[in-house]
């Protein structure tokens, strides 16, 4: 089997691309979504007759039914809520860039870093890039809203192989059923986030990733004089990186030097690691169309 399709295989015809793998930016989940249905095609498992299942209706899963469906398989895409993408619909307080992770490693100004995806999207708000991702779908049908995968009523398993194929358990608004593909495909998420700190005056509550926030207003929209973003992974250095390429923020932190993270707020600020310090360059679409996967 091709490794990528092994590293994502829980079971037989089942593959997983919502644990624990890192990195997980929107634009790595979309590449790794329309990669696993590309090579799932050529490997056989998803084809004209043995149409492709995906749980889930963000970045990564839609990719993977787009990349499929532009192919000719056929798609269904089993969601949950009413709309695709809806963690960057519900947060127009942030920015997303295709390349925002690579900072500060050189790749981040390196365009051939920068995989092909399927879908596209400049340096925009996460909202605004979300409703540019629902007009390339261009109508199309796929997805099942206000549907899970559920447990039969006779009891057993919600998945089961059979002759070659793989028979999920849905529950829909207009009942329930079986649906039967080559494949099954699930894009969930891993987990989630831990953004509270107990303290002597109060446990502090900070923001979910995917919620309004107020990074750009005021003194980041803190009552004390600094914020001190907290760990070494991913998102304290995209909390860091807001503003710090943010104009109205530079101004409203009252920074001596914003392209020194460390010095512009009251606090000292762990962002784990080291290298370049200043903020990523404005650049051009993360691709413009479907591609292998180069550069990384």
């Amino acid at each position: 089997m091709d490794w990528l399709l092994a590293a994502h295989q829980v079971a037989p015809l089942q593959f997983e691309m919502g644990g624990l793998w890192n990195p997980v930016s929107v634009r790595d989940q979309m590449v790794r979504g329309q990669e696993i249905a590309r090579r799932a095609e050529i490997a056989k498992l998803i084809g004209a007759s043995r149409p492709l299942i995906v749980v889930g209706a963000g970045a990564g899963g839609v990719a993977a039914a787009l990349t499929a469906d532009k192919a000719g398989i056929p798609v269904v895409v089993i969601e949950r809520g009413a709309r695709p993408f809806d963690r960057q619909l519900r947060t127009p307080t942030r920015t997303i860039y295709p390349y925002l992770y690579d900072w500060p490693h050189d790749g981040y100004i390196d365009d051939a870093l920068v995989v092909p995806a399927v879908l596209p999207w400049l340096e925009a708000r996460a909202d605004l890039a979300a409703h540019s991702w629902i007009a390339a779908l261009g109508g199309r049908r796929f997805i099942a809203y206000g549907s899970t995968v559920s447990l039969p009523p006779a009891g057993g398993s919600p998945v089961v192989v059979h002759g070659g194929m793989v028979d999920v358990h849905v529950s829909t608004p207009a009942g329930t059923g079986r649906l039967r593909g080559g494949m099954l495909l699930s894009s969930v998420g891993f987990g989630a986030e831990i953004t509270s700190i107990p303290a002597a005056s109060g446990t502090y509550h900070g923001w979910y990733y995917w919620e309004p926030d107020t990074l750009d207003q005021h003194q980041l929209g803190v009552a004390n004089r600094g914020a001190s973003p907290r760990g070494r992974g991913r998102r304290s250095r995209a909390y860091v990186q807001r503003p710090a390429v943010s104009r109205s923020a530079r101004r409203r932190a009252r920074s001596r030097d914003v392209r020194d993270p460390a010095r512009c707020c009251a606090s000292p600020i762990d962002i784990g690691g080291s290298g370049r310090d200043h903020p990523p360059r404005r650049r051009r679409a993360s691709g413009l169309a479907p591609g292998k996967l180069t550069g990384q």
